[in-house]
């Protein structure tokens, strides 16, 4: 595997404040406000895991994944390259804004901003968190996300070949009758977190489905539910544990309108585990809230 982890998630929105109360409130993260206007999220002794900057929309502006040192990522930059994929190199700017070393940025065939780093910035300051016991992070990097698009096809294909991504297990999607069709959702990982990304078909524009943070306890969950409960934000899916990472989770709508997903008790996967097709969503619960 060429990819260590999900490193950061940066996002822009038009309500920087909104999020500033969701982050700290909701999901228990300490906030420090960004010299651009933002806000950075720590969940560990990184400087920001989420960040949010302020834009005309909100969107993606970049999906962060850290590689081991400087020399896998000119390896994996030529590598690219050579494939004929499109491979910018950070400014020095744009490397302190993020607060790495060496940064290359790119889309994926979905059209999503990637952004391969090495040497990131860590805060040795205590981590004080008010609401969460703490974040699972370390070697599984910051959570996962989910990516929808039309391009599946070519996006499974990049992440797996290109980004040494390794498929986990697949499921059927579910149809607007409820029922499963022939699309699949591809789960990938990069370490033994289940799964960094998954992949799944929708119709464009390109959108980032969910992202997932996970925490210590069931305690933790448990609490975070409550907040998000007692926050007036609309919920999306309940408590549940999912069947093919075993994660116990909730789901929330971010202020931006897509959803994060909340959990503990994630599986690790050893290598060599074979993959599988998981033939349902989860053991129990997970929900759907009405608006």
């Amino acid at each position: 595997m060429t990819i260590h982890s999900l490193g950061y998630l940066r996002l822009s929105s038009v309500d920087v404040d909104a999020w500033t109360r969701f982050g700290t409130q909701v999901l228990g993260m300490t906030a420090d406000r960004s010299p651009q206007g933002g806000v950075a999220f720590r969940m560990d002794e990184h400087a920001a895991r989420l960040e949010i900057v302020a834009g005309e929309s909100g969107g993606v502006s970049g999906i962060g994944f850290e590689v081991e040192s400087r020399d896998v990522l000119d390896s994996l930059t030529v590598s690219l390259r050579d494939q004929g994929v499109d491979v910018r190199t950070g400014t020095s700017v744009e490397c302190d804004v993020r607060r790495v070393r060496d940064l290359r940025m790119m889309n994926d065939p979905f059209g999503m901003p990637l952004e391969l780093y090495s040497g990131p910035s860590l805060v040795h300051d205590p981590l004080e968190t008010v609401h969460v016991r703490e974040f699972v992070t370390g070697d599984l990097g910051m959570g996962h996300v989910v990516i929808g698009g039309p391009e599946s096809d070519e996006a499974l294909e990049f992440y797996r070949d290109a980004l040494g991504f390794v498929d986990r297990n697949t499921m059927r999607a579910m149809g607007p009758d409820g029922k499963r069709g022939d699309e699949r959702i591809t789960f990938l990982g990069c370490n033994r977190r289940h799964h960094t990304v998954a992949l799944m078909k929708r119709p464009a524009p390109a959108q980032l489905i969910h992202f997932m943070v996970e925490v210590g306890s069931i305690d933790d969950v448990g609490r975070a539910y409550d907040r998000a409960l007692n926050s007036g934000i609309q919920q999306r899916l309940t408590l549940g544990r999912h069947s093919n990472d075993g994660m116990v989770s909730f789901y929330s709508m971010t202020p931006d309108g897509f959803t994060v997903e909340v959990g503990c008790e994630g599986r690790l996967v050893e290598p060599g585990t074979p993959t599988y097709e998981t033939t349902a969503t989860s053991y129990w619960g997970h929900r759907k809230v009405s608006a």
